[in-house]
């Protein structure tokens, strides 16, 4: 078989060298081949990719954070080779979503040994995405968060812009869904959507499946700070019987609803913030409207170096 490692240097990951030399040193008494590429920036990769065409290889694997990953789905996807994941990112909660060991070590291992899991891949009209995302209030908190504050701060840039984002919230927009039944309408201010149980490295949908072909969804009726931060205590304690009594006892749960379906249709009548696996996409608007048509693609890509 052969490997492309497509490493990303602007990774908070400051041990490059030393990475490279581990998959030199794993791969060394494997017959598998295998080339180790560094790349700036995405524009880089790209250009990477086009000029050896990732054809040429069984894997791709993404050495990286997030944007890194989600970068390489969508340049290989649909083109016969698995994806492997290294995570050197700031927040890696695409690795921590697929069940990834802890150890850079052990993730190496894997690949090499060929340990691999077949998983859904999401689709919004022209990208794809591996595990979750998001429209509304998350989506525009991973929106504002500056790059540089995520190269310095990791995950506690996102906490402090998501506090800044609680009052600004006039901002988002009312959505129009629609499942796969066209009659099964609903309006909401923010949505959840996954693939794992895992959301950005918290438990919040216990019944997700990789590779069920559903997407779960938490759907957010109302908007406001206090509404908002009961939503966050909510769903990022899913599994809490506690939670789960006060919810029933208070109905501070009415605006919530989790569905699970196939495909989700979103309409605005101004734009729409929106992530894909943590990363922020610009969309725009057609016609005065905005349209996000998502679907799940069933076990439709291989993912490489996961323990299970």
């Amino acid at each position: 078989m052969k490997y492309l490692f497509l490493i990303n240097e602007k990774s908070r990951y400051k041990k490059l060298n030393e990475l490279e030399r581990l998959i030199r040193s794993v791969f060394s008494q494997s017959e598998d081949e295998i080339l180790i590429k560094r790349t700036k920036d995405l524009k880089d990769a790209e250009n990477v990719l086009r000029e050896i065409s990732v054809k040429n290889f069984d894997s791709v694997i993404a050495c990286g954070g997030d944007g890194t990953i989600h970068f390489v789905l969508n340049q290989i996807y649909g083109k016969n080779v698995s994806l492997g994941i290294i995570p050197i990112g700031t927040v890696n909660a695409l690795a921590k979503s697929l069940s990834f060991p802890e150890s850079i070590r052990k993730i190496v291992v894997n690949i090499k040994d060929k340990k691999t899991k077949i998983i859904d891949v999401g689709l919004v009209n022209n990208r794809y995405f591996l595990c979750f995302a998001s429209m509304g209030y998350d989506a525009m908190v991973t929106y504002y968060v500056p790059e540089k504050f995520k190269d310095i701060y990791g995950k506690w840039a996102f906490m402090v812009t998501g506090i800044k984002e609680l009052f600004k919230q006039k901002n988002l927009n009312r959505l129009r869904l629609y499942t796969e039944n066209k009659n099964d309408y609903r309006e909401v201010y923010s949505v959840l959507l996954s693939n794992t149980p895992i959301y950005a490295g918290v438990k919040m949908f216990p019944k997700a499946k990789v590779d069920d072909g559903l997407m779960d969804l938490y759907l957010f009726k109302k908007k406001g700070i206090f509404q908002t931060v009961v939503n966050a205590l909510i769903v990022s304690s899913s599994d809490s019987n506690l939670i789960k009594t006060l919810v029933k006892n208070l109905h501070i749960g009415e605006n919530i609803e989790h569905i699970q379906a196939n495909t989700l249709s979103v309409e605005s009548d101004g734009d729409i913030y929106l992530q894909l696996d943590g990363e922020p996409i610009k969309m725009k608007l057609k016609d005065n409207k905005m349209a996000l048509n998502f679907s799940i693609i069933k076990q439709s890509m291989k993912i490489v170096g996961t323990d299970s």
